[in-house]
Formats: structure tokens, C-alpha cells, sequence
């Protein structure tokens, strides 16, 4: 007398396979999402250092002070603590500047 346990429905497997299809989906749209905003933050932050550097005359003390200063307030932010971060999102805004001048 050996039953099975459950009898599943007739579809239950392909069910299955198109949930596991749109987990996927939803996942890789929220990694894409997220690395939408990340691109545009590294875009805001170049812009705005370079408008500074340009309208109030910062310097590159001022900028690393900054990048020193800001994990302080956000600990969670490690990567700014570098200074080569704030020099990368000031080289990714030039590009995009460089790009659509052309």
C-alpha cells in the first residue's frame, strides 16, 4: 500500500517553471534598477564637485576632506572614505559630457 503523499495537478510543474522564470525577471529588473540610481549618483556627485571646483574654487583637499569626512556620517558608505571613488565619478561625468557633445 504505498501511496503517494500528495497528487499534485496536471500544470503544477510548468507553474512551477514560469514562477521560477519570473523571480528571475523581478531580480534582474531590481539589479538593473539599482545600478540605474548608482550610475546616476556617480553622475550627480561628479557634476556637482565639478561645479563647485569651478564656481567656488574647490581643491582637491577640499574633495578629499569631503571624502574623509562623509563615511563619518554614513557609515555604511565605505567607498567614499576613498578618494579614488570621487576622482572616478568626476572622470564618469567628464565622459558622459565628452559623449553627448558629440
Amino acid at each position: 500500500m504505498n501511496k503517494p503523499l500528495i497528487t499534485l495537478p496536471a500544470d503544477y510543474i510548468d507553474w512551477l517553471k514560469n514562477l521560477k522564470q519570473r523571480i528571475r525577471g523581478a531580480r534582474q529588473r531590481s539589479i538593473l534598477a539599482a545600478s540605474e540610481d548608482q550610475i546616476r549618483l556617480y553622475h550627480d556627485i561628479g557634476r556637482e564637485i565639478l561645479e563647485r571646483r569651478n564656481q567656488e574654487g574647490w581643491g582637491a583637499k577640499v574633495v578629499s576632506l569631503g571624502s574623509n569626512l562623509l563615511p563619518n556620517y554614513l557609515d555604511f558608505i565605505r567607498q567614499f572614505r576613498n578618494m579614488r571613488f570621487i576622482e572616478y565619478a568626476i572622470s564618469f561625468y567628464q565622459k558622459i559630457i565628452d559623449v553627448r557633445a558629440h
